[in-house]
C-alpha cells in the first residue's frame, strides 16, 4: 500500500479507494452501510498534519461496535506508537427550527 493520495492531485474516487483499502473495517466490516451514516476525511490547509474525520452513526450501539473492531485496535496502537493526539466533538442532530428555514436552501 502506497502513501495516501494528495488532495490536490487526486480524485475523490482515488481517495475513497485508498481509505477503503487501508482501513478495511470501513469498507468491509459486517456492519458497514448499516451503522455508518456518513464517513469522510478532510485535511487542513493551514496545518498539513491535521486531519478532520467526520462520522455520523446510526446510534450509540453502532459506535460501540465500531470501537470494539480490530481496526480500532490497530488505530489505537498506532496512536500510541506515534504519540498522536485528537480532539473529539459530539453533535446530535436536531430538527431545524422554522425560523431558520429561510436561511437553508435544500
Amino acid at each position: 500500500m502506497g502513501n495516501a493520495p494528495e488532495i490536490e492531485n487526486s480524485t475523490i474516487e482515488e481517495r475513497r479507494k485508498y481509505i477503503t483499502e487501508r482501513f478495511p473495517c470501513i469498507a468491509e466490516c459486517n456492519m458497514c452501510g448499516l451503522c455508518t451514516v456518513f464517513h469522510e476525511y478532510y485535511r487542513s490547509f493551514e496545518d498539513p498534519e491535521t486531519v478532520l474525520l467526520i462520522d455520523s452513526w446510526k446510534d450509540q450501539e453502532a459506535i460501540d461496535a465500531h470501537h470494539a473492531s480490530s481496526m480500532m485496535k490497530t488505530i489505537t496502537s498506532l496512536r500510541e506508537k506515534y504519540d498522536l493526539h485528537m480532539t473529539v466533538e459530539r453533535y446530535v442532530s436536531a430538527d431545524t427550527p422554522e425560523s431558520e428555514e429561510r436561511f437553508i436552501r435544500r
